[in-house]
């Protein structure tokens, strides 16, 4: 019986091990955007500007994320905008397990959206 139990422990485990890789390789760029909209509201979108992530490229030869928004102001005037993170050419870079962003990419991201007038 303790045989059986511990091949289950086993089996569950690697199991869990083998879901949470298939979960990081299935990120995809509208993933990130969706992590970066979702932390908006409670950083940057409380402040003078709303913002519309628009789209997300990788540049692997350059180990560069580029985020590409618009920033929009109360007269409703559009300021087309993007970030150039270096040190992350891929969503599993950017994203933990659980599909929040890694707080060193979003000290970046938000070094960058806040020198563009996002507080």
């Amino acid at each position: 019986m303790k045989i059986n139990l511990l091949v289950f422990l086993s089996i569950a485990a690697c199991t869990h091990v083998t879901s949470n890789v298939k979960a990081q390789e299935s990120f995809s760029k509208d993933t990130v955007i969706t992590a970066i909209d979702q932390i908006c509201g409670d950083v940057w979108c409380e402040g003078d500007y709303d913002y519309k992530f628009n789209s997300i490229s990788f540049d692997t030869k350059n180990n560069t994320t580029i985020l590409f928004f618009q920033m929009i102001d109360s007269l409703k005037r559009t300021y087309n905008e993007k970030c150039n993170i270096i040190g992350y050419s891929k969503p599993e870079e950017i994203l933990t397990s659980y599909g929040s962003l890694q707080s060193d990419f979003y000290d970046k991201l938000n070094t960058c959206i806040s020198s563009k007038g996002g507080k």
